[in-house]
């Protein structure tokens, strides 16, 4: 009995040490298990999570695709294939895509949503997720199941908005319909969706 509840305190421990740390995703496709410890417009400076009490590491912003946090926040630092604005101020503040899915149609029916070539979240039914982007302009979310969807957005830092995501009738499978949703209708929406608590 004692073995039974020292092997189930070990797999909890292993449990809560995966998810326990942030992953810094690079354009290079590495992930980089880490303690983020502080982002400059130019840098961020994080510990290894396997030497937590080692060195600081610095990785150049530009090198980085997105972090993902231990809580499950995703902040993308540049999304690949999009033209940022000349006007863009890394750095100074970040925008909020709230993304959601209600109970619909094709409720079975799960795929990516990118910005430019990143995967950004895995839109699922009853779902919804917020990401912190440090990038302004216009870029496009893209999603493909049987036929491709677009939807260009311009983002401006500090300000808040609301992407509803459903399934239109396909030929086979269905298509993937991205709407921006005025603020008012978007956080009633988002508010109300179920959410997936697994990160």
């Amino acid at each position: 009995m004692k073995t039974t509840k020292l092997i189930i305190i070990l797999l909890l421990a292993g449990i809560f040490h995966t998810y326990a740390q942030d992953i810094i995703t690079l354009k290079s496709g590495e992930e980089i298990k880490a303690k983020v410890e502080e982002i400059s417009s130019s840098e961020i400076k994080y510990k290894r999570f396997d030497d937590l009490k080692g060195a600081t590491v610095t990785v150049s912003k530009d090198a980085v695709f997105f972090i993902k946090y231990e809580n499950g926040t995703k902040e993308i630092i540049n999304a690949i294939g999009e033209e940022s604005s000349p006007a863009t101020v890394s750095g100074n503040g970040y925008a909020l895509l709230h993304i959601y899915r209600r109970n619909a149609v094709a409720a079975l029916l799960n795929y990516d949503l990118h910005i430019g070539d990143t995967v950004i979240c895995r839109v699922r039914n009853k779902w919804k997720e917020t990401i912190k982007v440090d990038q302004a302009g216009l870029v496009t979310l893209w999603a493909r199941t049987e036929a491709k969807t677009e939807l260009p957005v311009t983002i401006e830092l500090g300000k808040e908005y609301y992407i509803r995501c459903s399934v239109s009738m396909g030929f086979a499978v269905g298509h993937p319909k991205l709407e921006l949703v005025d603020e008012k209708t978007g956080k009633a929406e988002f508010d109300a969706a179920d959410g997936d608590k697994k990160k």
